[in-house]
């Protein structure tokens, strides 16, 4: 008996040299951004001293790429967080309902790259999720698809906030 728990000892010490635990992201995994995004990706999570965590998925393609980022910040002044997120909208918000408290959603476009984003509220918890689109022209997505990915996401997002 104890020649066995001392195998299972051995087999689990060297099955743990060869496994390396990685960052998730609280939220959302990779295999659901792969369905959002509908390409392979890579992730990456940021946590800062101040309990902000930002999870960045990125699709592993050369020519083009989309990516999902989803930040949720700890709120002290709901005010400033919100003029704060709102500042990186480049169209006028649009009131979402069903996504956590005083959601809306706006495109935030930059020269070289097409976002669709979702900003909202569970809690004490501020949350961003937006959807971008760089590179060549995707014509896989439209307007309509890309809202769709980005409400998919943040509703991921607000619903495990609960």
């Amino acid at each position: 008996m104890r020649r066995l728990f001392l195998v299972a000892l051995a087999v689990m010490f060297v099955a743990s040299l060869h496994c390396h635990a990685q960052n998730l992201c609280p939220w959302i995994n990779a295999a659901t951004a792969e369905g959002v995004l509908d390409v392979k990706v890579e992730a990456s999570v940021q946590e800062t001293p101040g309990k902000d965590t930002n999870c960045i998925f990125k699709s592993v393609e050369t020519n083009g790429s989309r990516s999902l980022v989803i930040e949720v910040h700890d709120i002290g002044d709901r005010g400033k967080e919100y003029s704060d997120a709102e500042s990186k909208c480049t169209s006028a918000p649009t009131p979402v309902r069903g996504l956590g408290n005083e959601a809306f959603e706006c495109v935030a476009d930059h020269s070289d790259s097409h976002a669709m984003m979702i900003i909202g509220r569970v809690r004490e918890k501020l949350f961003l999720v937006s959807v971008t689109l760089t590179g060549r022209p995707d014509h896989g997505l439209t307007a309509a698809s890309l809202e769709d990915k980005v409400t998919i996401a943040a509703g991921q997002v607000a619903g495990s906030l609960f």
